[in-house]
């Protein structure tokens, strides 16, 4: 009976050796890949969040994580970032997202070599998931347009990327030091009379518009000047 106990043991102990070993692999495979993204395929739904499998590991999908409009069905195939790489009692946690701004900027550094090869650089990004975003862009390279780069020909880039995100809108702009200059491209597509600093200490500016252009800059529900 001893005998039958310690080989019982011996092999818990061999298989919990396994198993560690085994999630150690799977931490060591992600947890580098933190910020990229990855393509999974769902796989089942757990109190209203789904998981996805990537690589044969699975990774948690945040209901809060998805675009607004968005609807997965099982089989289905979903891009995402991983956003993190925890290490629990149950194993590592891996989790993603598509509201994430990192989401939108490894988009576009995809769809754009300019921005892999360090050609053009992104300065700034705000979202609002599912409706609008705004990228600011600078190069310093002079013959360089880093605008007309991450749109694309006809706008083929960064229509590729708006129709991944469900139609978000993203407002590409050249980025500023100087902060009426970044202020005034900030509003686009609104066209900006002028913008004047109020208050350096507070950081408020103000913006002078065309009557017809107050909404274009105000945007629905205020989200072009949110963002800007």
């Amino acid at each position: 009976t001893l005998g039958r106990i310690s080989a019982q043991a011996a092999k818990q102990v061999i298989f919990q050796k396994v198993r560690d070993a085994e999630q150690e692999k799977i931490y060591g495979e992600f947890a580098p890949r933190l910020g990229e993204i990855i393509t999974g395929i769902v796989r089942r739904f757990e109190n209203d969040n789904i998981v996805l499998e990537v690589n044969r590991t699975e990774a948690l999908f945040p209901s809060r994580e998805k675009l607004p409009t968005e609807v997965f069905e099982r089989g289905a195939m979903v891009k995402a970032l991983i956003t993190q790489v925890q290490k629990t009692t149950k194993g590592p946690q891996i989790f993603v997202s598509r509201t994430h701004p990192r989401f939108l900027a490894k988009l576009i550094e995809l769809e754009t070599p300019e921005i892999g090869d360090g050609q053009i650089e992104i300065r700034d990004l705000v979202r609002q998931p599912g409706e609008r975003a705004k990228v600011a862009v600078f190069s310093r390279e002079r013959d360089i347009d880093p605008v007309g780069a991450c749109i694309g020909v006809k706008g083929n880039r960064i229509l590729s990327i708006s129709k991944e995100l469900q139609g978000e809108k993203i407002d590409v702009i050249e980025w500023s030091a100087n902060p009426p200059v970044y202020a005034k491209s900030a509003l686009s597509p609104a066209r900006i009379e002028r913008v004047v600093v109020i208050d350096t200490a507070q950081k408020v500016m103000q913006a002078l518009v065309a009557k017809d252009q107050l909404s274009l800059a105000i945007g629905k529900k205020g989200i072009n000047v949110k963002l800007a």
